[in-house]
């Protein structure tokens, strides 16, 4: 069973921030990494710390909308 408890945004700035969540699955833990801003969030988006940091630069360096939030991760992922 898959339960997840989710920490606030410890990057706070304006834009994107990066955020951090404790997944418990099969009795393994893991921390997972999201991006939070703009008032979309994605909580689980690798295990990946200095990954997803990078992804929340190029989404702040490109002033990237929300509309086209899930578009970008979708890319950054493939």
């Amino acid at each position: 069973m898959k339960k997840q408890k989710e920490v606030n945004a410890i990057q706070e700035h304006s834009g994107y921030a990066l955020v951090i969540s404790f997944l418990c699955i099969d009795d393994m833990k893991y921390i997972t990494y999201g991006i939070s801003g703009s008032g979309v969030r994605f909580s689980d988006v690798s295990v990946d710390k200095a990954k997803v940091q990078k992804m929340i630069e190029r989404l702040n360096e490109g002033r990237i909308e929300p509309c086209h939030f899930m578009d970008f991760i979708e890319d950054e992922l493939v």
